[in-house]
């Protein structure tokens, strides 16, 4: 109270949720001080929730010995998988930007899997050589994170001992076979892969979308 009978004490207010009317506080002059926080705003903090991701690596379903995959040299199947995963509620993956999986549940895992095993991922399906893995990663909080590695597969010489060519017969008995490339065809078509000694599996694509899965000679799209 000053001589002129005004009172100079401060009044401050804030409102926490369930407090009704909101909280009053009177203070002197003495103590309002811009370095005397009152009643900070929860909803500005910002708890760190998605803890840093990386994509690891093992060389069994029920890894042990998990490592990070970037800059490692891979053959045969190999585990891979998005951790921690404890703040995570999706994962993409693609290999050299194009689509793998999409996982939707923890274990985040590039083939898919099970709580207590990892589906195995054939480096066999890939050519040797230097690639790249990317997860496209969404939180529980909305947030996400794009995080890459490179890699590298080695499973040896995978080159066939005959070259092959997609070839075009006339009739469904596959014989006369020429190559399709290049040709002007109508109606139906009799294709197949040739020779087929060597080959283990084919799958056929038309303008990039995949017609259909040979894993048995003769080797053919129908």
């Amino acid at each position: 109270m000053t001589d002129d009978g005004q009172d100079n004490r401060t009044i401050r207010f804030s409102s926490r949720e369930g407090d009704n009317p909101p909280a009053l506080k009177i203070l002197n002059n003495s103590e309002n001080t811009s370095s005397d926080p009152i009643d900070p705003d929860p909803s500005n903090t910002n708890p760190d929730s998605t803890a840093s991701v990386s994509i690891v690596n093992s060389n069994s379903a029920n890894p042990s010995n998990r490592a990070d995959i970037d800059g490692q040299t891979v053959d045969g199947n190999i585990y891979v998988q998005v951790l921690p995963d404890t703040a995570v509620d999706r994962v993409q993956f693609f290999i050299n930007n194009a689509p793998v999986s999409t996982e939707n549940f923890a274990p985040f895992d590039l083939a898919s899997g099970s709580s207590n095993a990892a589906n195995p991922f054939s480096t066999n399906d890939l050519s040797n050589g230097q690639h790249t893995l990317r997860a496209e990663v969404l939180f529980n909080n909305g947030s996400s994170d794009s995080i890459s590695a490179n890699f590298v597969i080695d499973n040896g010489s995978n080159t066939p001992s005959s070259a092959v060519s997609i070839v075009r017969s006339a009739a469904g008995d596959r014989l006369n076979a020429s190559n399709l490339n290049g040709q002007t065809v109508k109606d139906n078509i009799y294709v197949q892969v040739a020779p087929n000694d060597d080959v283990d599996r084919v799958q056929f694509f038309i303008d990039g979308n995949q017609i259909s899965t040979e894993n048995n000679a003769k080797r053919r799209s129908e």
